[in-house]
């Protein structure tokens, strides 16, 4: 996608440049894309969300599913923040 890009848009890139690219677009070229409004939040997700208030509990629910732990207990909780 980078490359597809550089080449439309004729970006002049010469060595030295710096080029950085944002998780977004890796996600995107890996197909890594979850629509959140078919997400359906288990009991944790939502217990999670109580704590983490600012993060929407699809979310929490697309970061339980990708966590590599299948029993979900790996999941921690500090100053309201969350990981998995």
């Amino acid at each position: 996608m980078l490359i597809e890009t550089v080449k439309k848009e004729h970006f002049q890139i010469a060595g030295g440049d710096i080029i950085c690219v944002a998780s977004k677009i890796c996600s995107l070229a890996e197909g890594d894309v979850v629509d959140l409004k078919q997400v359906v939040p288990t009991s944790l997700a939502r217990k999670i969300q109580q704590r983490i208030s600012r993060k929407d509990e699809r979310l929490i629910q697309v970061i339980i599913y990708q966590t590599s732990d299948p029993t979900r207990n790996c999941c921690s909780f500090s100053n309201e923040k969350a990981g998995c």
